[in-house]
C-alpha cells in the first residue's frame, strides 16, 4: 500500500499502528486471551511485543466502517508520515508515499476497504 524507508527509526512503529488501525480486534476474544496470559505471569502488551502470532491467530479482527477506518488511518498518516529519523533527518514519508496515502484514504472514503 505505502512504502516507506526500512531504514527509518519510525518504520516498524507506523506498520504496527497501521495494521491495528485496519485490523480491529474483537473485545471479547482479547478479554479472553488477556484472561489467559494473565493466568501464565504476562499479559497483552508485552506478548504482543514478544510474539504476536500467537495472538493473532487466537482473535478475531475486522476492518472498521469507512468513517471510523478513515479518521484513524488519516490522523496516523498525519502523525507519522512527516515523523523525522534521528539518523537521516528525513520524514518517514516522501513524495511517493504521500500520493499513495491519499489513494489509500480515498479507497477506504469510498468504502472499498472496509468489512460488510
Amino acid at each position: 500500500m505505502i512504502r516507506v524507508s526500512l531504514k527509518h527509526g519510525m518504520t516498524k512503529k507506523f506498520s504496527l499502528r497501521f495494521r491495528d488501525a485496519m485490523f480491529v480486534v474483537d473485545l471479547g476474544d482479547k478479554r479472553l486471551v488477556s484472561q489467559y496470559l494473565e493466568s501464565i505471569g504476562t499479559d497483552w502488551e508485552s506478548y504482543m511485543v514478544r510474539n504476536p502470532d500467537f495472538i493473532l491467530e487466537r482473535i478475531r479482527r475486522y476492518i472498521p466502517p469507512p468513517e471510523e477506518l478513515y479518521k484513524s488511518v488519516s490522523m496516523l498518516f498525519m502523525l507519522y508520515g512527516p515523523a523525522k529519523c534521528v539518523l537521516s533527518e528525513k520524514p518517514l514519508f516522501n513524495e511517493d508515499a504521500w500520493s499513495a496515502s491519499k489513494h489509500v484514504l480515498e479507497e477506504i472514503r469510498l468504502g472499498h476497504v472496509s468489512d460488510v
